[in-house]
């Protein structure tokens, strides 16, 4: 853990790497957030880029955010079942 760049405050602490494990207590992904990519939005301090490495596939998916609304209004329907269905 480690303080958020932006904040000298001890009580503000994020993980920068969270290991997710199988049953078989085998490593099986790892998560990665870039330290300089956390910014505080709205008061909270969101990720603007991370990493999952999937280590079974050897392949990794990154996530880069470019624009974040905190507490901004969300659409009717957007998690509805033909928005779901529609992204497939």
């Amino acid at each position: 853990l480690c303080p958020h760049p932006h904040d000298h405050r001890q009580d503000q602490l994020s993980a920068l790497k969270t290991e997710f494990f199988a049953a078989n207590g085998r490593l099986d992904k790892t998560l990665v957030l870039a330290r300089e990519q956390v910014r505080a939005v709205g008061g909270h301090f969101i990720p603007f880029g991370m990493t999952m490495y999937n280590h079974k596939q050897s392949q990794r998916t990154e996530l880069r955010a470019s624009d974040v609304v905190v507490d901004g209004p969300v659409p009717a329907g957007l998690f509805s079942l033909a928005e779901i269905e529609k992204s497939h």
